[in-house]
């Protein structure tokens, strides 16, 4: 790769953390009394930072937003502590209760940042945008009266003036690739559910799969209706992934490992300074206590997910397939503070039924945990290891005596370096690097014609062929960004590229499940998990 790709590279990365770190594991809220400590050092304190944002306010020289004031000093106070305990702003509080909620209000339609504009990545079928005819790829130029291309809008900004109460209007102004003029829809909000189970099919007549993106509210009872809809088609042995999958709800991560273990067994405990120990077990009624069974995680695996994968482990139930997971053993309560604003306080360690606590270590400092990890991924993706670095060398047991270890993430059965094929990397860098803009300005030009001739996505599945000006045109863009061309990369494994284009195209046309029953088959992680469940 050139400077430039690695660069970009560690861009993706850290937007990669950022986003694993929104699934923060939360624990549901506790009964608390007032504070009782030192009531004068605690009056001290509150008059010291009183004065000072008046002082501020009153004889600083430039005009200062106090609010945001105000949310740094308790973001940097509470950075002081553990990575994971944090102060959250309203708008931030707000956000994160649509994450764990699964409910947003709003328009039904998935918003891309490309250039300086704002596109439809994927029209929801059912949401009022898919029923006013918004196509995927239209460029969104105004929200009512305001511009939002253009100008430099963060993504998050527009997305708050489409999102508002359900029963109220949003008038979306749209720029459409061949239209002569740009197009007005008014429309409707409305609540919305964003499941988190992405996917769930057969990946054969016995194996079935379940993707889960995040542990939410609804989680658990969409893992229960997967599991229901796959024993019905046949399936004997499950592959559960939880790849990139940064955490969420403590009682979704119980609920979920509930669903695998027989009565009794123990999923995990947790205790504190404060905290007494507390141990979860599993109850009778689980749909999937037998059968074969595989987990795969990856370093973005974090929190809940890997409740679930070390309950699993260390109770025997699963394979666990992959590489070392993040590593975040800290329990978190979400307590609301005035004025709509919240804390991520860490109230507790938990530890897998083996009595593993899989934290990764902090004593150096938030700065330097985040940029270890960061490292250590790089460095992994560049020199093919697999993350294997064992910061703990106490032995803990599962059930059957097998050891484990804890000290940072859970450490898989089986574990799957990144590929060392260098042909097969020339078609991933390519498929992350350029892949996205390819397909968004192939559906932006070819939208309506598409969902015209191809009006499912079965049948977008069956009958769409990439041609080779598309191909082409995939190939350029990844030489304009250093990626230089490789004929026998693209002899061995064309094919296999232009099905990620397909992917991708079919992602924008009619969401995740197309894009999963497309690109699946050719997940080579999934097939080693599959064949080492059947042994």
């Amino acid at each position: 790769m050139t400077k430039d790709n690695r660069s970009q590279v560690w861009i993706v990365l850290v937007a990669m953390v950022c986003g694993m770190l929104l699934g923060i594991l939360t624990a549901p809220k506790l009964e608390r009394g007032y504070w009782n400590g030192n009531a004068s050092s605690r009056e001290l304190t509150q008059k010291r930072i009183e004065q000072i944002m008046y002082l501020i306010e009153q004889e600083y020289v430039d005009e200062v937003d106090c609010d945001s004031l105000s949310d740094a000093m308790l973001e940097a106070m509470m950075g002081t502590l553990d990575p994971h305990s944090s102060y959250l702003s309203a708008k931030q509080m707000k956000e994160n209760m649509v994450r764990i909620s699964g409910h947003i209000e709003g328009v039904g339609v998935v918003l891309s940042s490309y250039h300086d504009s704002v596109v439809a990545r994927t029209v929801n079928a059912g949401g009022a945008a898919y029923a006013a005819g918004l196509l995927p790829g239209d460029r969104i130029v105004k929200v009512d009266t305001a511009t939002v291309s253009g100008v430099k809008m963060p993504l998050d900004e527009v997305v708050d003036k489409i999102r508002g109460k359900h029963h109220t209007q949003v008038e979306l102004t749209v720029v459409r690739q061949g239209a002569q003029a740009p197009i007005k829809y008014k429309l409707t909000r409305d609540k919305i559910t964003l499941p988190t189970v992405t996917y769930q099919g057969m990946l054969d007549k016995e194996t079935g799969y379940i993707r889960l993106s995040q542990f939410g509210e609804n989680s658990r009872q969409e893992v229960h209706s997967a599991l229901m809809e796959l024993k019905q088609n046949g399936m004997k042995q499950l592959v559960l992934d939880l790849r990139g999958n940064g955490g969420g709800s403590l009682e979704a991560a119980l609920g979920i490992a509930d669903e695998f273990l027989s009565e009794g067994h123990v999923i995990m405990y947790s205790e504190g300074a404060h905290l007494r120990k507390s141990t979860a077990k599993a109850h009778r009624g689980g749909l999937f206590e037998t059968g074969p069974m595989a987990v795969m995680i990856d370093e973005y695996s974090a929190s809940a997910s890997e409740i679930v994968a070390g309950a699993l482990q260390d109770n025997d139930r699963a394979t666990i397939v992959g590489r070392r997971s993040f590593g975040k053993g800290l329990v978190q309560e979400q307590i609301p503070l005035a004025g709509d604003a919240a804390v991520l306080l860490t109230i507790a360690r938990y530890h897998t039924p083996s009595g593993r606590c899989i934290q990764r270590p902090y004593d150096k400092g938030n700065d330097e945990y985040y940029a270890d990890f960061l490292n250590e991924v790089t460095a992994n993706l560049l020199e093919d290891s697999s993350m294997m670095r064992i910061d703990d060398s106490t032995e803990y047991h599962t059930l059957s005596g097998r050891v484990v270890y804890g000290g940072g993430g859970i450490m898989p059965d089986h574990r799957l370096a990144y590929p060392k094929d260098t042909l097969l990397r020339y078609t991933h860098y390519l498929s992350n690097l350029v892949l996205n803009d390819a397909a968004m300005d192939y559906v932006s030009a070819h939208a309506g014609e598409l969902l015209r001739r191809y009006p499912s996505e079965e049948s977008f599945i069956k009958n769409f062929k990439v041609d080779n000006a598309l191909f082409e045109d995939v190939l350029k863009r990844g030489e304009a960004k250093g990626i230089r061309r490789n004929p026998a990369a693209i002899a061995q494994y064309g094919n296999r590229l232009r099905t990620y284009i397909k992917g991708d195209i079919g992602d924008f046309l009619y969401g995740t499940s197309c894009y999963m029953k497309i690109v699946l088959p050719l997940d080579d992680e999934v097939n080693k998990s599959m064949k080492l469940i059947k042994k």
